[in-house]
Parts: C-alpha cells; sequence; structure tokens
C-alpha cells in the first residue's frame, strides 16, 4: 500500500492548503489567502480507503493522545 493509496492532493488548492484571491474594498483590491474550504488547510483530501482506515485506528490515536497528556 502506497500513501497515494490513502490521501489525493486536493484539487481546489493543488496541495498548499490556501486559497489565493483578491478582496475589493471599495475602489481598492486586497490580496487576500484564506484556508481552503475543501481541505480545511491539510493539502490533501482521505480516499474512500483513507477515511474506511481513519475510521478504524482514529479511536486509537485518540487514546493515546489522552494517555500522554
Amino acid at each position: 500500500m502506497l500513501i497515494t493509496d490513502i490521501k489525493q492532493t486536493c484539487r481546489m488548492c493543488q496541495g498548499s492548503g490556501q486559497q489565493h484571491g483578491f478582496k475589493e474594498h471599495a475602489s481598492i483590491q486586497i490580496k487576500a489567502q484564506s484556508t481552503c474550504h475543501d481541505c480545511k488547510g491539510l493539502g490533501f483530501q482521505l480516499t474512500a480507503l483513507g477515511s474506511e482506515l481513519w475510521k478504524v485506528f482514529e479511536p486509537l490515536v485518540d487514546e493515546r493522545v489522552k494517555k500522554h497528556r
């Protein structure tokens, strides 16, 4: 299994996690960056296999995090 089997680069932000654009205020254009809405700033999205694996491992990860706090 390869990492590409469980995640894929976000198509909206091309893996940057940011969406670039311009905001207009009156006649002034301001360069704006915001977090990508599709990947929530991660730069990737899980595939169907990745989502299923995350459902299995998420409780284990949560348990370990709580244990080491």
